[in-house]
């Protein structure tokens, strides 16, 4: 079983550092959620909020404190300081950017990351953020289709050229190449799962459901798969509910294949970045993972 790690609120230089800790000790894969900017007051709730569990996260989701950091610069950072780690968003705002400019950072980070960046992406829950920066959030749909539909055409390397409801350009080419970059849906409603089934190279669940639950998903996931007939395998990261690697055994029996566990379980929040190393492997040995990374 492959174990990632899922890191929000950090600041950029802590991420890199972290980024670096994880690909030496052996984890699989990093995570960076993000938010453009925080609304000093909004009513919003994220849609993990409907969830009869307990989250990980307690409280707003973009809260005072809350450090917020370019994923793309941040994950361009990392990617220069690892050598095997998969790099990804998880997620990135789709709708809240223009789709040729979003393809021209995804082709420069996976340049940078030589191919182990992977692109998580939804559409966003926080209205007043998508009010804040002039994007009608009653679009955000229509605006996500769109946008994926973009960037992916413009990584194909061939001239191409747009017209639909929300964007239109002329004949136009990134002039990089093919970009070959994983897509990965997020969200645990039913119809995020038949999205991410049917548009998507993989599938990450959103806030952290329990072992359970995540059977549950998986099953309605391989069944929105089977409808559609899906040729091809859907890869799938569940965020897993973590206090040491005992919690992982019920996933690994049940033949979970990528698990992702929360990184301020591991590296703390204060500190210089030395003893936030430090402090890192030694949880890393106290909980068991270090074992277990190994294997």
């Amino acid at each position: 079983m492959r174990i990632g790690l899922s890191a929000y609120d950090i600041g950029a230089a802590d991420f890199a550092a972290l980024a670096e800790a994880a690909d030496e000790a052996g984890f699989d894969s990093i995570w960076l959620g993000e938010h453009v900017v925080r609304p000093v007051s909004y009513t919003s709730e994220h849609p993990s909020a409907a969830s009869p569990t307990t989250q990980h996260h307690q409280g707003p989701v973009v809260a005072e404190g809350t450090l917020l950091i370019d994923p793309f610069v941040t994950l361009a950072a990392a990617s220069v300081r690892t050598t095997r780690i998969m790099l990804a968003t998880g997620i990135y705002l789709l709708p809240l950017r223009h789709p040729i400019a979003v393809a021209r950072s995804i082709a420069t980070l996976q340049d940078l990351a030589k191919g182990r960046f992977t692109l998580g992406v939804g559409a966003g829950w926080l209205a007043e953020e998508f009010r804040a920066l002039g994007v009608e959030f009653g679009d955000r749909w229509s605006l996500f289709n769109e946008h994926l539909e973009v960037v992916r055409l413009l990584l194909t390397g061939q001239e191409a050229q747009f017209s639909g409801r929300h964007v239109e350009f002329d004949a136009v080419r990134l002039d990089t190449g093919r970009v070959d970059v994983p897509i990965v849906l997020g969200g645990n409603s039913p119809a995020a799962l038949r999205r991410a089934s049917r548009y998507g190279d993989g599938w990450l669940s959103s806030g952290t459901p329990t072992l359970s639950e995540a059977k549950v998903l998986r099953a309605d996931l391989d069944r929105a798969c089977a409808s559609i007939g899906r040729p091809r395998e859907l890869l799938q990261w569940y965020r897993a509910r973590f206090e040491d690697a005992a919690d992982l055994d019920g996933y690994e029996a049940s033949d979970f294949q990528r698990v992702v566990l929360w990184a301020d379980q591991l590296w703390p929040r204060h500190g210089d970045l030395p003893a936030k190393r430090e402090h890192f492997e030694a949880r890393l040995r106290e909980t068991g993972l270090h074992e277990r990374l190994l294997a």
